[in-house]
């Protein structure tokens, strides 16, 4: 299901909720959704990069054998997730910090294993 079928989904389903039931049980739904993003951010702290598109490399037009690593994400092709910030475990906190000023830093972090 894609991102823009599920946000629909989830919005048509809580309006719904709302025209049957009443707040109470919107504020339910609401709140088990947040619980079922922390638990997925959880279990599945990355996602595939954007830039690259999670391959980790850009290739050249020119020399097709030719690439360079994502400067994204540093050749990886997974970052973390940005819902991290808010809802992730103190040691997710801090790689997504030291992500970050190492990208800033002009440093590539490459996750091991």
């Amino acid at each position: 299901m894609s991102r823009t079928k599920w946000a629909l989904t989830m919005i048509i389903g809580g309006l719904l909720a709302y025209a049957a039931f009443g707040v109470l049980w919107l504020i339910g739904g609401g709140a088990g959704l947040v619980v079922l993003f922390m638990v997925s951010l959880r279990l599945h702290p990355r996602r595939g990069c954007s830039f690259c598109g999670g391959r980790g490399r850009f290739y050249s037009k020119l020399f097709p054998w030719v690439f360079r690593l994502c400067a994204h994400c540093g050749g990886n092709g997974r970052v973390l997730h940005p819902g991290i910030q808010y809802l992730g475990t103190d040691k997710q906190r801090r790689n997504l910090r030291r992500d970050v000023a190492d990208r800033r830093a002009g440093r590539h972090y490459r996750e091991r294993g």
